[in-house]
């Protein structure tokens, strides 16, 4: 899938072009871009192929229409070597003849930015088509994952976010996914991607500190069933985490956070019932089960200019 557009990155006061790459060639007076790029950097060992990418896109306000309005169009090709991980990782069976993966994906998009730019809206259309998506299959004569392509996938969806600057310090946001990802060759659904997922934040900001929480929430998942050993689909999940930080110095932080904050019961794979609690569990792939309540702290230092 794709990630949520994330309104602070998209907000601007005029038209600007987003690329990225080693060149680009304006279309017109801050209106866009096109980028070209050569990935070798992503190229594996086992592979010499080498490929350049585009990317174009424009956004434009419309100031005499709808004051606080953002219009986006990208539109982008995308290509990547197998890597080490596809067919090295332990538990994977090597495969000599996976090939690389090419993309062409197109974005359509509005934001809309209200009350004085306190409320951000945000709606994007997407649509991504793959010849040879890389996609790991289980093999249960041998229980070893194998790294295969796909000839032809699409992934297509749309996307809704807001956010909301609250009197005293505090922030809101939320957004919603929705997602159809197919295996065009197959006419099947590809596994593990969620078909509805949803997310929410509140959080409070001082000078010297910050606290927050988060919730996410991931609808079924189909998933091979691995000769049925498991069930074919993931039950849906929702997990809370929190977060804080305090700003000991300029440039000394101290993080903390909590993940799976009410502990929720995801020790098992695929989705049978905890015999303990009777809870419905599940996992972000079979075999993968998420982790309990988990506490980490840190330190962030930052030095120079």
């Amino acid at each position: 899938g794709r990630n949520p557009t994330t309104p602070a990155a998209t907000n601007t006061t005029q038209s600007e072009a987003m690329t990225h790459g080693q060149r680009r060639r304006r279309l017109g007076p801050g209106a866009g871009g096109v980028t070209t790029t050569c990935p070798s950097a992503d190229a594996s060992p086992r592979s010499s192929l080498d490929a350049a990418t585009y990317r174009a896109a424009l956004a434009q306000a419309f100031p005499d229409i709808a004051a606080g309005g953002r219009f986006r169009f990208v539109a982008a090709t995308s290509f990547r070597n197998p890597s080490l991980v596809d067919s090295f990782y332990p538990g994977t069976a090597f495969n000599a003849g996976l090939r690389p993966e090419r993309g062409e994906s197109i974005e359509l998009g509005w934001n809309q930015r209200l009350f004085g730019g306190r409320t951000t809206l945000a709606l994007t259309l997407y649509r991504n088509h793959f010849r040879d998506l890389i996609q790991f299959t289980f093999d249960p004569m041998t229980f070893l994952f194998r790294a295969e392509n796909i000839s032809k996938a699409r992934m297509e969806g749309v996307e809704f976010s807001w956010e909301q600057a609250l009197p005293h310090g505090f922030h809101a946001s939320a957004w919603y996914a929705y997602l159809d990802a197919r295996n065009l060759s197959t006419d099947t659904l590809l596994p593990r991607r969620p078909r509805h997922s949803a997310a929410a934040r509140f959080t409070y900001t001082r000078e010297r500190f910050d606290v927050g929480v988060e919730a996410f929430r991931a609808g079924t998942r189909p998933d091979g069933n691995f000769g049925g050993a498991f069930p074919s689909a993931l039950h849906p999940y929702t997990r809370v985490n929190a977060f804080s930080s305090a700003h000991i110095t300029k440039r000394i932080t101290i993080e903390a956070r909590i993940a799976n904050l009410l502990d929720n019961d995801y020790e098992k794979t695929g989705a049978y019932p905890a015999s303990s609690r009777g809870k419905v569990v599940s996992a972000d792939a079979i075999g993968y089960p998420l982790l309990g309540r988990t506490y980490t702290v840190g330190v962030r230092a930052e030095w120079g200019k």
